[in-house]
């Protein structure tokens, strides 16, 4: 797991792990196929990030998570920074696109998204919360903290 650098003037708290999952539409017939393995996905449609994306931006990491697998990278069919764009795309049934695992926990249903029964071989990133160190925080802060902490108590428990 990758942290945030706490040395400094900084607190981190560890709230869950943040893995990102392949997801279609929740018509889509790949669903139907039972445990799917990266070589089943290859030559499926895919509507991703792209790849020269941000180091931290999933488009930069699928090529990596296909390579460890030994697997050569899939195609393209539609390319789009815009995540609204590739979970439209999903939703159809047709494609293939990927987010993090809290996207759809909190909106999959909403978006029509499932995930993929399969397991991209790259480190989840991790979601904390961040202050700087020895400061009071603001009242309506701390109860957003509070929420923050209920609300992803299931996210932390699902991935343990």
């Amino acid at each position: 797991m990758k942290m945030p650098n706490t040395e400094g003037d900084f607190d981190v708290e560890f709230l869950f792990d943040d893995p990102l999952v392949a997801i279609v539409g929740a018509n889509s017939k790949l669903l139907r196929r039972g445990k799917i393995e990266g070589a089943d996905l290859i030559d499926e449609p895919w509507c991703l990030p792209p790849f020269d994306w941000f180091a931290e931006v999933a488009g930069s990491v699928l090529p990596e998570a296909f390579r460890a697998r030994g697997l050569e990278v899939p195609r393209h069919t539609v390319k789009s920074n815009s995540p609204n764009m590739l979970f439209a795309m999903a939703a159809t049934g047709r494609f293939i696109s990927v987010l993090p695992a809290s996207t759809l926990h909190f909106n999959g249903k909403r978006l029509g998204l499932k995930a993929l029964p399969f397991e991209f071989p790259i480190r989840p990133d991790p979601v904390c919360i961040v202050t700087l160190r020895g400061r009071t925080i603001n009242p309506s802060t701390q109860v957003f903290i509070d929420c923050l902490r209920e609300l992803t108590k299931p996210l932390a428990k699902a991935r343990r």
